[in-house]
């Protein structure tokens, strides 16, 4: 008979910033920003406009990788300097 442990309890602490990062606002909100421009050109038949969105939603995806690298990611230097003036302040988010 073997003995297993059964711990089905989420992390006892969630971690600082939760995702909430430059790299993510950014990606996030450029491709929403690409994903209307192209609803607005399937709705309205322009081929440019759905390029466009296409290009912008691209785009949007390196810029938020090229964030991410340069330390405005989750466990990057320029979060963990955020998240220690806030949990300075007395403010965890």
């Amino acid at each position: 008979m073997t003995t297993e442990k059964d711990d089905y309890l989420p992390p006892a602490r969630t971690p600082w910033n939760e995702g909430k990062t430059l790299a993510a606002w950014v990606t996030t909100w450029l491709v929403v920003a690409g994903g209307v421009a192209i609803a607005v050109g399937m709705v309205l038949p322009s081929m440019p406009l759905v390029i466009g969105g296409s290009v912008v939603v691209v785009v949007s995806l390196v810029v938020g990788r090229v964030l991410a690298i340069l330390g405005h990611g989750k466990g990057g230097p320029g979060t963990a300097k955020r998240d220690r003036a806030r949990l300075a302040k007395g403010r965890a988010h």
